[in-house]
């Protein structure tokens, strides 16, 4: 779909929400109608339209205070401020959802938001404890296999290489087909060379040129390495 008819598209939905949340008299009771704006709200959040997510959701909360639905648009306008660089707004909007004993279904998701948030402000160890809680409260979580990597990322970025290599090894190992187990070797054979591992950062490069020696995307960065060591 072409940007004219994606536009075209997020406005027509618009249209249809706001008729919606406009009859509210009309619709209050109506789960069906609520469905329908937070579809909406989903959608323009899904192709990268924050603000008119972000509005929709607030209306949402306006229209339907007593939603079984609350707590997941509370979620995800959280996820808006972050994607806006609103920080703080974020961070204000998680914390206050951790504190609720009816968001305690989506408890992973606001841990981990709220890990991504330290992350971006540079707040390694306070990112790394909120990745943590994750990773050891919700063992089942779709947040685990980022919870991880992110983690594996904070220790390496405090120059705790050893500590990251055993992350960065979990991920690979138990996650070979989620994109972050694919990145989680790269950051391996970046934790050996900095461990000055040289012997094990060649092996770990020959293994996997020999396993994806098509990767041509990769392969100045692993040469170099290979170089290096």
């Amino acid at each position: 779909m072409d940007k004219f008819l994606k536009i075209f598209f997020i406005l027509a939905l618009i249209a249809g929400a706001h008729l919606a949340v406009t009859s509210r008299a009309t619709f209050a009771q109506d789960s069906s109608k609520e469905e329908e704006v937070l579809f909406v709200a989903k959608k323009a959040f899904e192709d990268g339209f924050y603000e008119v997510s972000l509005g929709l959701l607030e209306r949402f909360l306006k229209n339907y205070p007593d939603s079984p639905k609350a707590t997941e648009a509370n979620l995800l306008i959280g996820e808006c401020y972050f994607h806006q660089n609103r920080f703080l707004e974020a961070l204000n909007k998680f914390d206050g959802l951790l504190t609720l004993s009816s968001a305690k279904n989506i408890k992973d998701a606001v841990l981990y938001w709220i890990a991504e948030v330290h992350f971006k402000g540079n707040s390694f160890d306070r990112a790394a404890a909120y990745y943590t809680r994750v990773a050891a409260e919700f063992p089942k979580s779709v947040y685990l296999p980022s919870a991880l990597y992110s983690l594996g990322w904070c220790l390496f970025q405090e120059q705790k290489f050893d500590e990251a290599l055993k992350v960065f090894k979990t991920v690979e190992q138990d996650y070979p087909k989620e994109p972050q187990g694919k990145d989680s070797s790269f950051k391996i054979v970046e934790c050996l060379y900095n461990l000055k591992n040289y012997a094990e950062t060649k092996e770990k490069i020959k293994n996997y040129l020999k396993a994806l020696p098509k990767d041509t995307a990769h392969l100045p960065y692993l040469y170099f390495y290979l170089a290096e060591s």
